[in-house]
């Protein structure tokens, strides 16, 4: 078992690790984290990263803290610290020590934890997505490697080289038949759920106002239609009005035509007439002027004898 005495042991090692990784292959390093134990392979590794970050004046610091030794455990939780962190959980175990006397292996873990943040359980909405957040999608649905790491590329895809936000992957997940609700909290998840039906709604509303727009434009068209059609039938109308117009017209021509033909024969007919119509215009007269003198005569008789 390796021994756990000092921070450069595991740093030593861990860097150790840290190059075969490097230079291995992929069997070949599993097999190397298999012989001394994946657990602490990984932790050394990340124990040597997080104190090569560490300025020089930290490494003394911590090398002179009076640990009777250093718990592994415990110096990979320090090393999951954020590096801002540091100075308060150094006032924290001189605190300590100035309080009991002694440090125990276990208060560098124990009051590490104060400052690690809490694994994330939850996504925000609008958050920008980091490779801890794509982990916690595919623990959230039980995702293969594979999966996730098609998912991973994907969204990014969709990003089209901008940050990827929470939003960006819930159309992949929505794709799968995943509900991308379970991956908010519980304020986040009532906002998507309202922005969700709020988004159904305006889908219901402009697929209303297309169909509206759709029967309108029949409508119009079939108006249309029908205005078309009935101008036809008036002009129809109107012709075989005007043309009745014309035949009448036609027909009253003729009409006045065969009556001035008619006069025009009355009239050459009688003209040969006309002598004799004179003579006996004038006999006439000798006839009434005859009757007039007889009259006369005896009217003339008739006073004589009176006079007598």
């Amino acid at each position: 078992m390796f021994p756990a005495y000092t921070i450069e042991n595991y740093v030593e090692f861990g860097q150790d690790c840290q190059q075969k990784k490097e230079t291995l292959s992929k069997q070949e390093f599993k097999v190397f984290q298999e012989s001394w134990g994946r657990t602490l392979v990984n932790h050394c590794i990340k124990i040597s990263l997080w104190w090569e970050s560490l300025a020089g004046e930290w490494e003394d610091k911590l090398k002179q803290l009076p640990f009777a030794t250093i718990d592994r455990s415990g110096l990979h939780k320090l090393a999951q610290m954020p590096l801002e962190a540091l100075n308060d959980w150094y006032q924290e175990i001189t605190a300590s020590l100035q309080e009991h006397g002694v440090l125990r292996p276990q208060d560098m873990g124990r009051i590490a934890c104060l400052f690690i943040p809490k694994p994330k359980r939850t996504l925000k909405l609008g958050e920008t997505l980091t490779d801890e957040d794509f982990a916690l999608v595919g623990k959230k649905y039980k995702l293969t490697a594979t999966q996730l790491e098609a998912l991973t590329q994907q969204t990014l895809e969709l990003a089209d080289g901008e940050p990827v936000v929470t939003e960006d992957m819930f159309p992949l997940l929505e794709a799968q038949e995943l509900d991308p609700s379970v991956l908010l909290g519980k304020g986040d998840r009532t906002i998507w759920c309202l922005r969700q039906k709020d988004a159904e709604i305006e889908l219901e509303r402009s697929l209303r106002l297309e169909t509206e727009r759709k029967l309108n434009e029949e409508l119009d068209q079939r108006l249309a239609q029908q205005a078309q059609v009935y101008e036809e039938k008036l002009n129809e109308q109107a012709q075989q009005h005007q043309t009745m117009i014309e035949q009448q017209a036609q027909r009253i021509a003729k009409l006045e035509q065969l009556m001035n033909d008619g006069l025009s024969q009355q009239k050459a007919k009688t003209k040969p007439n006309s002598f004799f119509s004179e003579v006996n215009s004038l006999t006439s007269d000798d006839s009434q002027a005859s009757k007039k003198a007889k009259g006369f005569g005896n009217l003339a008789m008739a006073n004589s004898g009176t006079s007598h």
